[in-house]
């Protein structure tokens, strides 16, 4: 009998690491007020942080986790020094650098968790769809608890995410209707909630899978010509969702109120996109003022929150969207991963994301000529890196969120080198 149980050992410790796994992002409803705010799942993995650097810390000591590790603790030390320099204050400064402290914290236990293992990236991404669930019903955000804001603040990352998964499913059974239907179903259905980036992140997630060869190439090197057809054929894509979404605001099939906010950011000069992403252009004023130091943690400074209520123009619509962002506290727009940590912390803050906005590009292209079995998760989270890097403030859940996001890519760049190399050697 003894001997017949040895061999379930390891099956059973594996189950209970998935099942470990899937707890962490189910705590994110936990919430507790230490100088900011500290989710149930980050007090997990910071316990759990000196058993896996005792078993699995030698994994960190690869290049790919080294290397994030090292970028974040030059943006920490970037931000410590821009302000020591701008003589910031204790509640902010506090805030800003527990924030890229958790970040880092969270991304070296979660790799260790995750790393090199399909099913267990899986396994939290169905974690995220249970604990998106449970939170909006626990303890949801504060925009959630309004009836327009529940979609885009609450449901639409688990159920999302959700059909992302079911797109998954699909690509693994080899049944690209399936995966087609998911993907289109979850871009139709944010894009009537008025959630477009994220239904333009299906959409495109969903035109990347049409395009890519099912002729396995691993290894293969992107030649110029098939860089300039998915280049044409993304931006076809792009160019024809917004043509789409612009069609379906204007005459109302969206409702009310995305008519009206298609109208007020078709009407300026700046476009749908940046319309709606003004920040991103305050911010690099704000960088372009002070490219090295920084402004420090929540950087202050009316002048700029000025210059986008001018940018916004005298709409009453527009100031209330203004004072929501910044509800009389003077912060500095930015409304981007890059930019904002580029703001606080200097150059050396914005080389973080820049490195990990690189890595996606990389993988995104690689990945559209090869076969592999994780190819709509990647994808999916890949163009919301690429889109949140750029164009969504950072903070709050996604220092879990990104950090899994970065695992993910990074996984599939091993996979990628791994079949290049395979190919070599063959």
């Amino acid at each position: 009998m003894a001997s017949r149980g040895r061999p379930r050992t390891p099956a059973r410790r594996s189950l209970w690491i998935d099942a470990l796994i899937f707890i962490i992002p189910c705590l994110l409803f936990l919430e507790v007020k230490l100088i900011g705010r500290l989710f149930g799942s980050e007090i997990l993995l910071i316990a759990l942080l000196p058993i896996l650097l005792l078993f699995q810390g030698r994994l960190l000591a690869a290049p790919m986790p080294r290397t994030i590790l090292l970028l974040g603790l030059l943006w920490l030390s970037a931000l410590v020094a821009t302000d020591l320099y701008r003589d910031t204050p204790f509640a902010d400064y506090s805030r800003g650098w527990s924030k890229v402290t958790f970040l880092m914290f969270n991304f070296a236990a979660l790799y260790m968790l995750l790393a090199n293992s399909r099913r267990r990236l899986v396994v939290f991404a169905m974690g995220m769809v249970a604990g998106g669930l449970i939170k909006h019903v626990v303890n949801p955000d504060i925009f959630a608890q309004t009836s327009s804001g529940a979609w885009k603040f609450g449901l639409a990352v688990p159920i999302t995410m959700l059909l992302v998964l079911g797109a998954q499913r699909g690509f693994e059974r080899n049944t690209p209707r399936a995966v087609a239907l998911f993907l289109f179903f979850a871009a139709g259905l944010n894009l009537i909630q008025d959630f477009r980036s994220l239904a333009g992140i299906c959409f495109v997630t969903a035109i990347f899978l049409f395009i890519q060869t099912r002729q396995s190439r691993p290894g293969g090197r992107l030649s110029r010509t098939r860089l300039a057809v998915i280049a044409v054929i993304g931006v076809i894509g792009a160019v024809g969702f917004l043509e789409f979404y612009g069609f379906a605001a204007r005459d109302g099939m969206l409702g009310v109120k995305a008519q009206q906010k298609y109208e007020i950011q078709a009407s300026s000069k700046y476009g749908v996109l940046l319309g709606g992403r003004r920040e991103v252009l305050i911010a690099i004023r704000a960088i372009i003022d002070s490219p090295i130091i920084g402004h420090g943690s929540w950087a202050k400074d009316v002048e700029y929150v000025n210059m986008l209520q001018e940018m916004s123009g005298l709409s009453v619509l527009q100031r209330a969207m203004v004072r929501v962002v910044n509800p009389g506290l003077g912060i500095i727009p930015s409304h981007s991963h890059l930019f904002g940590a580029w703001v606080e912390a200097g150059v050396l803050g914005g080389l973080f994301w820049a490195y990990v906005l690189w890595l996606t590009a990389r993988v995104l292209l690689y990945l559209s000529q090869m076969r592999e079995v994780l190819t709509p998760l990647i994808a999916f989270i890949a163009f919301n890196l690429l889109w949140d890097i750029v164009f969504s403030p950072f903070g709050g859940e996604r220092r879990l969120l990104m950090p899994y996001f970065i695992i993910v890519m990074m996984f599939a760049w091993n996979v990628i080198i791994a079949t290049r190399h395979a190919q070599t050697a063959g």
